[in-house]
């Protein structure tokens, strides 16, 4: 009997003869197909650098003139054994998503899709032309997707998990092309269509498009998928998805997964949408629970017919079971080694062992990828625009370069925006200085999920050093920013503490302004001297009382005018004495009485003439009076007048009286003044420390 299968490589015809096959097929997973093959002993060695990594074909004769193909690469190669005239070789063929497996990496995909990403990769295995897709519906864009120190196919096999899409293989001759699909629409018949269940041995024997074997397994699944997650943006928000099958059985209970965190929030933090988080959640709890639907129901079989292959459907005909599957899994025997004499024909032959799910379920694979996880803390570094000193955000975020992303141009663009923790955060309270451009930043992952990031503190490095010399400045701590943009080190506001015993000093800087509110009382104590130097002016506006208690000596020296103007009295006590010096004229004016009282002597001094007027009487008046005219005194009353000088005394007047009764008027004595003594400050109330008991 002829072989029936054939073993097609690039070392040419017959070079391998096809001896057997073991293949396995799974909807979502990589298939392999083991195969053993022949060659002459005679005929000179074939080594692995002949076949791995080179496209083969297992072709396999299905009907008159009709062959299926079953094509891949050379992934491992065996020599070793012998049966009869032949050496024994062994290669495992697999497909070209396979070689994914052996390439792994860390980067970021931001605002892409899943199908995007997935031809992302897949272009850098230049196999954008062995792809068919066979997905229903749109995909959301995924603002921040990582892929961290994993394998590319773990990757994407996560990637597909995530969005609901699963895939096969349809092969052709040195050909196979991956099918993504999502739905039942992404599956066609197998060719032929209907298997028969049922048939008499006889015709067993000569009909393949039959089922020898059949079970049909029903086990106890999940019946609700619930999960949530946190919307930075909106933390009330309630955005939790859920999703229930009905089993058509009484259930126990709920049997309810309930998960957390859902991951279906980017960490987009765009305020008002917590909507289209909500349906996230619940495509996604729907995608879960048809991943319980599909183990709940699963037949088995056994049949002869060549055409059976993972990702079509078949009818099942003559069963009570009969109706509609999808065939999910294949195991493939193929032997044929009729190369003896002595071959038996029972040594010929094809079988597939496959599994199904009735076609009307929605069926969706067993996740099987894993979840990288982030263990520990790392460091990255702040990045932005460039000429830009902060790049943030409202929400007071910032972007990232991580030391494994090797795509990332350390600019605005090298991650998607990354909260930032603060010793105090809170509703519009709390403590805030956010990482600048440069800064080395220590970055945690909530879960440990690379996809959920988060800044939890700030480390120097070799490039920021600390603001003040170390170890020689080790008692000094504080806070000390720097003008932006265009500061220089010196610009900077800061408050120093220095620690080092007998010299302990504060000091503040405010690079520009300094504001101060204090809504109610404020206490300043220094116990020794206090300087204040004030360069330009000094206004003090003051709503009620000043007042001001000098223990010594106040010296007030004034380059130019000093201008007072009080609303009311001015009262002044000098225990000692009152000296005013003035190189320029001085002016009193009152605008009522004005004393001027002296305990002992009083004496007025002119350097030219002293003039004293009064609108009415004026008054002298003492113990005695003295006038003293040098060379003329003279008064004068009306027309009359009495001159003395040298030359003698004149009386002159319009009659002249002399001892002729009458009586001279008596002037008023020195009014006394009476100063208001000045109020004594009040003591200042005592500065003390809320804390001390």
């Amino acid at each position: 009997m002829a072989n029936e299968a054939e073993f097609l490589s690039p070392l040419g015809e017959n070079a391998l003869l096809f001896r057997r096959m073991h293949a396995r097929e799974e909807l979502g997973r990589l298939p392999e197909y083991s195969i053993e093959l022949l060659r002459l002993s005679k005929s000179p060695a074939i080594f692995a650098a002949d076949l791995l990594g080179k496209s083969i074909n297992v072709k396999l004769l299905v009907s008159e003139g009709k062959y299926r193909y079953f094509n891949g690469v050379v992934t491992r190669f065996e020599q070793g054994g012998s049966t009869g005239r032949f050496d024994i070789y062994r290669v495992e063929m697999r497909p070209w998503l396979w070689h994914l497996t052996l390439g792994a990496d860390s980067r970021i995909f931001q605002d892409k899709t899943a199908v995007e990403i997935l031809d992302f990769v897949f272009n850098e295995y230049g196999s954008s032309s062995k792809i068919e897709k066979k997905l229903t519906g749109a995909f959301r864009k995924r603002n921040h997707t990582v892929q961290y120190r994993e394998s590319d196919f773990n990757f994407v096999s996560r990637l597909m998990e995530e969005e609901g899409i699963y895939y096969y293989f349809k092969h052709e001759k040195d050909k196979h092309t991956l099918v993504l699909c999502n739905s039942a629409s992404g599956h066609a018949p197998i060719e032929g269509g209907d298997l028969t269940w049922g048939l008499k041995q006889k015709e067993q024997q000569t009909r393949e498009d039959i089922v020898t074997a059949w079970s049909r397994t029903h086990a106890l699944r999940s019946l609700k998928y619930t999960h949530t997650d946190f919307s930075p943006e909106a933390p009330t928000a309630d955005i939790k998805g859920d999703a229930v099958r009905d089993p058509g059985y009484p259930k126990p209970n709920d049997l309810e997964v309930f998960d957390y965190p859902g991951g279906y929030d980017d960490l987009t933090m765009t305020a008002g949408k917590t909507s289209a988080n909500v349906e996230e959640a619940k495509r996604l709890a729907k995608l879960r629970v048809e991943a319980f639907e599909s183990g709940h129901v699963i037949a088995s079989g056994l049949t002869p017919w060549r055409h059976m292959s993972t990702g079509y459907t078949f009818n099942l005909l003559d069963h009570p079971n009969k109706g509609g599957y999808l065939v999910t899994r294949s195991d493939y025997e193929l032997e044929f080694a009729g190369y003896e004499a002595n071959a038996d024909d029972t040594s010929q032959g094809f079988s597939c062992r496959f599994d199904a799910v009735p076609k009307a379920t929605a069926f969706q694979p067993q996740p099987s990828a894993t979840r990288p996880r982030v263990h520990g803390p790392q460091t990255a570094t702040v990045v932005g625009p460039k000429g830009d000193e902060i790049h943030t955000d409202k929400f007071g975020r910032v972007k990232v370069q991580f030391r494994w992303d090797r795509i990332g141009k350390k600019d605005e663009k090298a991650s998607c925006w990354i909260r930032v923790s603060h010793p105090w955060a809170s509703k519009q309270f709390g403590m805030i200085a956010l990482p600048r451009i440069g800064d080395e930043v220590v970055v945690e992952f909530l879960e440990g999920d690379p996809d959920r990031p988060l800044i939890t503190g700030r480390v120097y490095n070799g490039d920021n050093m600390p603001p003040y010399e170390l170890p020689t400045q080790a008692t000094v701590s504080g806070i000390k920013s720097q003008s932006s943009k265009g500061g220089a080190l010196t610009n900077a506001n800061e408050l120093r503490f220095d620690d080092k015993k007998d010299s302990e000093y504060i000091w503040f800087q405010a690079e520009k302004d300094y504001h101060q509110l204090v809504k109610n009382d404020a206490f300043a104590t220094v116990k020794n001297d206090l300087w204040v130097d004030v360069v330009k002016n000094v206004a003090h506006k003051i709503g009620e009382n000043f007042t001001m208690d000098i223990g010594k000596v106040t010296t007030i020296a004034v380059k130019e005018d000093t201008h007072v103007k009080l609303g009311a009295d001015l009262n002044m006590e000098v225990t000692g004495a009152l000296n005013l010096k003035v190189t320029d004229a001085v002016a009193f004016k009152g605008a009522a009485a004005m004393a001027i009282t002296a305990g002992q002597g009083l004496d007025i001094s002119a350097g030219q003439a002293l003039n004293m007027a009064a609108t009415s009487t004026l008054h002298i008046k003492g113990m005695g009076i003295v006038i003293d005219g040098g060379t003329q005194l003279c008064i004068k009353a009306g027309g009359a007048f009495i001159t003395l000088g040298p030359e003698g005394v004149t009386i002159q007047g319009t009659m002249t009286k002399i001892n002729s009764g009458g009586g001279a008027g008596s002037a008023n004595s020195a009014a006394q003044a009476s100063p208001a003594a000045p109020k004594e400050p009040a003591a200042p109330k005592e500065n003390k420390d809320p804390l001390a008991k």
